[in-house]
């Protein structure tokens, strides 16, 4: 099997690479935030720049 044809976890649903920045507000709230929350939230991990290789990317490189 190529690399193209191996899945990778870190490629894929919640892991995937953003394409583009998104700023998303208004979002509904089921319970309670916290009354000393204040900020946003920044999705922070990994963005590889161009095409990564399933079958040697890793999460942390």
């Amino acid at each position: 099997m190529s690399g193209a044809d191996q899945a990778n976890r870190y490629l894929e649903g919640n892991y995937a690479p953003l394409a583009e920045e998104v700023t998303a507000t208004g979002l509904p709230v089921t319970g309670e935030l916290p009354r000393d929350l204040n900020g946003r939230y920044l999705r922070i991990g990994p963005n590889p720049r161009g095409d990564a290789d399933p079958a040697t990317h890793h999460w942390f490189t």
